[in-house]
């Protein structure tokens, strides 16, 4: 029997669950680790991080009982807090199964977030979620879900063999915990009255307030889910964030604890119906009263202000071009091609693609198309020293906010022109107009660590360096005279504010242009200077050079909201300049030094105003209904961001002046609806640390029930790994009986930068044949043949296999592995009478190499289902040393033994595949994609042969009916929607979108030369319907048709049967599990 099948099928059940523990791409050997221990909490941290642990110390003391008391939930563990600085990322993790939270120290600097205490709101926020999700949990924590998987297989197999290949694979969930990410990210916001590091600021009533005005508000099962863009998923935010925050002020804080302990009941599904039992009304009605009184609330407050509004003119795109297509207020779906009117019902959102087990702080890059395409992040203008041009980042036709680029804006013709990709976190103009220096992702160090670095940019070279490497910069600017830079350094969540000298060396376009054509050599790069020392946790944002060189504005922040300083060049001396209980940000002096523009909240809404340096006094220049942001002023005209209909657009007001400020009225008195916030981290408790333990976590417990070809196998996984998931250990069993077994175990550690493992995989399998025994004759037929008796043998096949070996990634998209392989598989004979026999038919020896690489530039929301700009070759090589039973013969001592064939060769595999998007269209992929094998020795038996068929190759035929010592197949593949967004809930299933892929392809595997090669020709279509189950769990299911347009004959092993007939017949194939490429 050959057992590649089955052992394929038991690592496709383990991929559905490996969300939980995957390893970090890098291992970060680098980092010595230390632990803080405390009653209730163990902090973990590396060096660097001193500091800053002492102060999350105070912080979980600080919160540990008002959170626990208000959900009455205790973990029954201690809960573990790891800190990575690691990157310039900022985000933080619930591992609410595993009684963890993991934080990236960078502190947060979001556009559709106000400012608060990062560490604190962090820190805050993800205990909610371990508190809160605990107390909602059905079962033990050791349970967090169960399976359902189902295999099923071709009727077509080879007479050796037990089983075909496999054409059904189905792996489903049943999670321990169903709370709609709404009520979880709104309660993990929310926090506990009192605790202020979080709170309705500004800049979330922006967004939800641009919804409302809009009629853009999520539906309630919209709200359930993620996978939208930027906006989107920061909407689900903002909207489960408000409404938590009116549930509670209606029914009292302790309803979040009822809401909670009602979905803890194993049979509740419903969250609508968990809210009923909790407060006496259903879900939707109390969602449906909150949604009208949103409205009724922004109309109220926005009457004067649409009145009198002022926003200047839009020049980041038409506003008279449709930005993309959204769903009218009923809510209905467009089927893509359909003819006009054709409407459905609901409109999709979905999950963001991340760990079940995990609740993130932060879900930046999730949205969905019907919100909006287009140029929707608009920033950071800036107006060249001759006037003509207006310079600005923008994401274009991306649809994340964080994929900018800097762009161009012709004032006199309008032209829009994208100048330079990966422009993120600001960028400055030289003072003659001839380059620019930009903020970018630099290449990661020798750790695989990524920071923000300084580039220069030379317009009419066309041409980008480095300026700095690994240093961490972001929100560049440059002096007058261009001599010096000035930039924001983030890490450890604190911020400081560095300076560069910079040099006509490394400013000449020109000079460098030319070194570009000579020989290539490494060139200097900048290292910063600190500019003055501030306490730690304050950040720093927009640094501005005054006209004199000398001063600089910034805005700076520690506990909460902005206000503007200056800080003197020379002296490093810093100066408060305007400081309020409001918000005050993006500071802007004028070129003559008069005036500083800025962004303030102090109706509730940023506006831009100015303050004039001389006496004072402020006047305010716009009124929107969304914000005004980052202002510079140009002449008598002003260039500003201003957030419209979901999303940040550049806008020109020419001929500003200063405006009446009743007539932006929103807010009364905005003053007294900002919470005060009481904190004081300048003195942590000093505590002792030492050297971080190897702490492993609870095991976890996942029943699952498999249906192997239409047989019930119970069983169950294993899951442990340590805290820092530097040992992850995996098992599996699934059995029918005790003869039909599939067992699975797996060992991985990191070593160095490397993961070493170990895998066992043992399958069992019986089968009964009978036969007729010519030896008895039990009577006659009717021809006076003889009738011979049954007999019977039963067959118990085993095979083992144990694979060993190292891992490495190379680089962000390479991954490398070598392994060694040992089987054996053996049969078991029953003959009866007590009579057995045992004998092993295959010994294995493999030495195998393999380069896994995939380059993935499609930052689409229908990526997953969809992918385009897709690039991926993996190429194995192994050398084999193979026994192979060929026959029986009796020993001298009259024994029978088994007689092996010896077979050494090299065998060659590679799959490949590049995806384009369809010129002219936004969502229809279409390329190539293949596999191909190659085994040195045509003469090797053909247990050993490369098969071309099945689900994982040509789909129009059986894996088994193509097969030999070379293979080679390539289809062209054209993928398209066909509902774009569904939004259909169906019980605890949302369907999210629908999309259709056609492939045609060709291909053969062969023995010997080509000119063996007979080409076998497959069409098919393929459906892919993306949900989510359960609130959080991507569902992906995937059903496929292929025809073979070519009829061939397979010979069969029995010399006098007739040859097998396979093509020009229609095949089926179904998956379900959490992505669609798994084949």
């Amino acid at each position: 029997m050959k057992g590649h099948a089955v052992i394929l099928a038991l690592l496709l059940s383990l991929l559905t669950l490996g969300a939980q523990a995957q390893p970090v791409p890098y291992n970060h050997p680098e980092l010595e680790w230390r632990t803080i221990e405390m009653e209730h909490v163990d902090v973990h941290f590396h060096q660097g991080e001193e500091e800053l642990a002492l102060v999350v110390c105070d912080v979980m003391e600080d919160i540990w009982g008002p959170v626990t008391e208000l959900y009455d939930y205790v973990p029954d563990t201690k809960v573990h807090i790891v800190f990575h600085d690691t990157d310039d990322y900022s985000n933080g993790g619930a591992y609410y199964y595993n009684n963890k939270i993991m934080i990236w120290a960078t502190s947060l600097d979001f556009d559709l977030r106000g400012e608060h205490n990062w560490l604190r709101n962090v820190l805050t926020h993800e205990f909610t979620h371990i508190i809160q999700l605990g107390a909602s949990r059905k079962f033990s924590r050791r349970m967090p879900a169960a399976y359902v998987q189902v295999m099923d297989y071709e009727e077509e197999k080879r007479e050796d063999v037990l089983y075909g290949f496999p054409n059904v694979v189905a792996s489903y969930p049943f999670p321990g915990t169903l709370v709609p990410l709404w009520f979880a990210e709104g309660t993990a916001q929310n926090m506990v009255q009192g605790l202020n590091y979080d709170w309705w600021d500004s800049n979330r009533d922006m967004v939800l307030r641009d919804r409302v005005s809009h009629n853009t508000l999520y539906a309630w099962h919209e709200m359930e889910a993620f996978d939208k863009n930027t906006v989107g998923g920061e909407s689900v935010y903002n909207m489960g964030f408000n409404f938590v925050h009116w549930l509670r002020e209606r029914f009292g804080s302790e309803s979040l604890k009822a809401i909670s302990n009602a979905m803890a009941k194993p049979t509740r599904i419903s969250m609508d119906r968990a809210m009923e039992e909790a407060l006496g009304v259903p879900g939707k009605q109390l969602y449906q009263e909150w949604r009208d009184g949103l409205v009724s609330h922004y109309d109220s407050l926005l009457t004067v202000i649409r009145a009198n509004e002022v926003n200047g003119r839009r020049i980041s795109d038409s506003e008279a071009v449709e930005q993309g297509k959204d769903h009218g207020p009923d809510g209905s779906w467009e089927l893509i091609g359909a003819p006009t009117g054709f409407t459905g019902a609901g409109h999709s959102h979905g999950p963001a693609g991340g760990a079940p087990f995990c609740c993130n702080f932060l879900n930046p890059d999730v949205d969905t198309p019907a919100d909006h395409l287009g140029p929707t992040n608009n920033l950071y203008p800036r107006v060249s020293p001759d006037g003509k041009y207006v310079y600005y980042l923008s994401n274009g036709d991306a649809e994340y906010l964080g994929i900018t680029a800097l762009w161009r804006y012709d004032r006199q013709s309008g032209e829009r022109k994208k100048l330079l990709g990966g422009v993120r976190g600001g960028f400055t103009i030289d003072p003659e107009g001839r380059f620019a220096v930009v903020c970018k992702r630099g290449k990661p160090d020798a750790e695989g660590s990524h920071f923000n670095d300084l580039f220069i940019y030379w317009f009419e070279e066309e041409l980008e360096r480095p300026l700095t490497e690994h240093q961490r910069l972001s929100q560049p600017d440059l002096s007058p005279d261009g001599r010096t830079l000035v930039a924001v350094r983030n890490s450890g969540g604190h911020t400081t504010l560095m300076t560069l000298a910079l040099d006509s060396s490394l400013t000449d376009g020109a000079a460098y242009k030319k070194l570009r054509k000579g020989k290539r050599k490494r060139l200097p790069t900048l290292v910063p200077t600190a500019l003055g020392e501030l306490p730690y946790g304050t950040q720093v944002y927009q640094p501005r050079f005054a006209p004199d060189g000398q001063t600089i504005w910034v805005a700076r922040s520690r506990y909460a909201n902005r206000d503007l300083w200056t800080v003197d060049l020379a002296s490093g001396q810093w100066t408060e300049r305007l400081a309020t209980v409001f918000d005050e940000r993006y500071p802007s002096p004028s070129p003559d030094g008069r005036w500083l523009y800025y962004s303030q909240d102090r109706t509730g809404i940023f506006n831009v105003y100015r303050m004039d340096l001389q006496d004072g006094h402020t006047e305010l220049l716009t009124n929107t209904i969304g914000c005004g942001f980052m202002p510079v002023a140009s002449g008598d005209t002003l260039y500003f961001a201003s957030y419209q209909d979901r999303g940040f657009r550049l806008q020109e007001l020419a001929g500003f002046k200063a405006l009446p400020e009743q007539t932006a009225r929103y807010f009364d008195d905005y003053a007294s609806i900002i919470p005060r916030v009481n904190i004081d981290d300048d003195q942590p408790t000093l505590r002792e640390s030492r050297k971080q333990p190897l702490i492993f976590e609870k095991s976890f417990i996942v029943p699952r029930l498999m249906i192997d070809g239409g047989e019930l196998k119970p069983g169950v996984f294993l899951l442990n790994t340590d805290l820092m998931e530097r040992i992850q250990l995996t098992a599996g069993v699934a059995a029918a009986r005790i003869n039909n077994l599939d067992l699975f175990a797996s060992v991985e550690k990191s070593w160095q930068r490397n993961w070493l493992f170990l895998q066992l995989y043992v399958i069992n399998r019986d089968e009964s044949r009978r036969f007729d025994d010519p030896s008895v004759i039990i009577g006659e037929n009717e021809n006076g043949g003889p009738i011979f008796d049954q007999s019977s043998v039963d067959y118990r096949f085993n095979l083992l296999e144990l694979d060993t070996g190292i891992r490495r990634r190379l680089n962000d998209v390479t991954t490398v592995e070598l392994a060694g392989v040992l089987s054996r598989y053996n049969t078991h004979l029953d003959l009866g009478n007590a009579s057995t026999f045992t004998y092993d038919y295959f010994v294995g020896r493999s030495l195998r190499a393999s380069v896994d690489l995939e380059v993935d530039a499609g930052r689409t929301v229908d990526q997953y289902i969809n992918p385009r700009n897709k690039t991926w070759l993996k190429l194995d090589a192994s050398y084999n040393g193979h026994k192979f039973i060929r026959d029986f013969e009796i020993t001298p001592a009259g024994q029978l033994d088994e007689v092996y064939d010896l077979y050494h060769f090299v065998e060659l595999g590679a799959d490949f595949g590049r995806l384009w998007t369809l010129p002219w269209t936004r969502r229809i992929a279409w390329g190539i994609e293949g596999e191909a094998g190659w085994l040195s020795d045509n003469g090797v038996d053909d247990f050993f042969y490369t098969y071309a068929g099945g689900l994982a190759g040509m789909r129009g035929y059986s894996y088994y009916s193509m097969g030999g010592t070379r293979r080679l197949a390539a289809r062209g593949v054209l993928g398209f929607p066909i509902v774009e967004r569904a939004g259909l809930r169906v019980g605890h299933l949302y369907l999210k979108r629908l999309y259709g892929r056609l492939f045609a392809g060709a291909g053969d595997a062969w023995t010997g030369s080509l000119d063996q090669v007979e080409l076998k020709r497959e069409v098919g279509l393929e459906l892919r319907l993306a949900m989510d189950s359960w609130n959080v769990f991507p569902t992906a299911l995937t059903m496929t048709s292929a025809y073979g347009l070519d009829e061939f004959p397979v010979p069969q092993l029995d010399p006098g049967a007739e040859p097998k007939l396979y093509g020009k017949e229609w095949r089926w194939y179904l998956t379900l599990l959490f992505g669609f490429d798994a084949f």
